[in-house]
């Protein structure tokens, strides 16, 4: 079987008009119906696609792209920017790349690269408006002693400092607001982030220090548990590394940051009533990890495509959820859960595809 995917918009990774998925050849072809490429996997012809995309790009780019930028100095920010290359016209995604020590304006190959690149490149423009003054509140706090010694072995004090400030901005700065494009836009999103930067920093520190402490709670429960419950051990410290582990702050959704203490308290009070049932307690582990390897499957091709839906980026926390249903009722959750709701939820994500 060959399947022909039609596209107007030769070397873009976003050109396919469809995503087709068949046993066979997946075939792409431009207007003229002349075929540009074909693979027998979708995965690895969208990738090659998009590298043909960044190298037309890198040809066209030098008329677009400016380095350094420090300040909202280049006028609007364009959704999406055609050029032609090779006599065929090319869709690029205008961006800005967060480059540390300034800000660089260039083209990617897909809008969700555009837009999550562009994410981190007006955090840094606005750093740049506020200055370090008003992170020093979170440099400068009192919990990171004990912080670090609570995630002793999982992540380094300064590694964990650069993680919060990461989140933080992230929150304060832009949180749910739709990006910038223009230069008014921006000095309202920079009003924005100075009023709202103190409650963020007091959330991200109370939240931090609730964690620091259940975790070093089950850390011991862990530490003290029987040789005979050595397989319940190993797939708690893996949920739990799964959720504090380098980078989880900024990693997190900030709508879930705050639910993670009540996740590491599910799991000790499940180490603790473990005797009581411990075959109830297998098979709704059995059930769990049957989804958690699912969504782990799915989760790894979606990034490999470049794209993880937004359900799909839910279905993680919905896995946790269900667990605390399960293992420790009494925390409650914040919707009801339960394996139906989990079938459902995966239904629509298959039907997203």
């Amino acid at each position: 079987m060959t399947c022909w995917i039609a596209v107007a918009v030769a070397a873009s990774a976003g050109a396919p008009a469809a995503a087709v998925a068949c046993a066979g050849v997946v075939r792409v072809v431009d207007a003229a119906g002349d075929e540009i490429a074909s693979d027998r996997d979708l995965v690895s012809l969208q990738q090659r696609l998009r590298e043909a995309a960044r190298l037309s790009f890198a040809a066209e780019g030098p008329a677009f792209e400016r380095k350094g930028l420090r300040q909202w100095d280049f006028g609007e920010l364009p959704q999406t920017l055609t050029m032609r290359s090779g006599g065929q016209r090319v869709t690029g995604y205008p961006a800005l790349v967060d480059e540390t020590d300034g800000v660089a304006l260039t083209l990617l190959d897909t809008q969700a690269a555009a837009e999550a690149a562009t994410r981190r490149g007006v955090a840094r423009l606005i750093g740049f408006e506020l200055g370090d003054a008003p992170l020093r509140a979170l440099r400068n706090a009192s919990v990171w002693t004990t912080i670090g010694l609570q995630l002793r072995g999982v992540v380094a004090v300064d590694k964990l400092q650069d993680d919060a400030r990461i989140a933080v901005t992230d929150r304060a700065y832009i949180g749910d607001d739709p990006l910038p494009r223009d230069r008014d836009a921006f000095v309202a999103q920079v009003r924005r982030a100075r009023a709202r930067l103190p409650a963020v920093i007091d959330s991200m520190l109370r939240v931090l220090a609730a964690i620091g402490a259940d975790y070093q709670s089950l850390t011991q429960a862990l530490a003290a548990m029987p040789a005979s419950q050595r397989m319940l051990a190993a797939e708690i410290r893996a949920q739990r590394e799964a959720l504090v582990h380098a980078g989880f702050l900024a990693a997190t959704p900030w709508e879930s940051l705050g639910h993670v203490p009540r996740y590491l308290q599910a799991m000790l009070r499940r180490i603790q009533r473990h005797a009581q049932s411990p075959d109830r307690d297998a098979r709704h582990a059995s059930q769990v990890n049957e989804w958690w390897s699912r969504y782990r499957e799915r989760r790894a091709a979606a990034e490999r495509s470049g794209r993880v839906p937004a359900r799909l980026a839910a279905f993680r926390w919905l896995i946790e959820e269900l667990r605390v249903s399960l293992f420790a009722q009494e925390l409650k959750t914040p919707a009801p859960v339960s394996f139906k709701r989990v079938e459902k939820a995966w239904l629509d994500i298959t039907r997203e595809g």
